[in-house]
């Protein structure tokens, strides 16, 4: 495993401060000097937190066996998520549409996780040409596009 020691989100452009997700365990990525691939999901799972692991757990273990049957494996991408924390009972939908309601009780606006996450993901992935997208989330942030994940693809 080569997690990125230290790894601090505002430092790389994260905007933590106002995100509504801030206060949550952040996931650090998981890369190799040498990585030619990044690979992305939408947010860390309840064993990712637990183990400060990005795509470990159930998720995890399909991962691993789609890299190993494309002939790559944990040590030779980056592994990375859209937003590094994960959102109340897993469930960014609803956590969206919290934040959608809000705002139009209150007619205020604010950034959605993603768009907190999107400056540092940025930063993150600038020296990957190749870069998978894993999730709807993912798609979306990487695309900058809203489209259905099986009309992009």
């Amino acid at each position: 495993m080569a997690q990125l020691q230290g790894f601090n989100p505002r430092a790389c452009g994260a905007r933590c401060d106002e995100c509504p997700l801030n206060g949550q365990q952040a996931v650090p990525p998981e890369t190799r000097p040498d990585a030619k691939i990044a690979i992305v999901g939408d947010y860390p799972g309840d064993v990712d937190v637990k183990q400060l692991r990005p795509l470990v757990g159930p998720s995890g273990s399909e991962f691993d066996r789609g890299l190993r049957a494309a002939g790559l494996h944990r040590g030779n991408v980056h592994i990375t998520n859209t937003v590094l924390c994960r959102p109340p009972d897993g469930d960014m939908d609803s956590l969206l549409q919290k934040l959608k309601r809000e705002r139009a009780e209150s007619q205020t606006t604010g950034p959605t996780p993603a768009e907190c996450c999107a400056p540092r993901l940025k930063q993150e992935l600038a020296r990957f040409q190749d870069v998978i997208a894993l999730g709807r989330m993912a798609t979306h942030a990487l695309l900058h596009n809203t489209a259905s994940v099986l009309s992009i693809r």
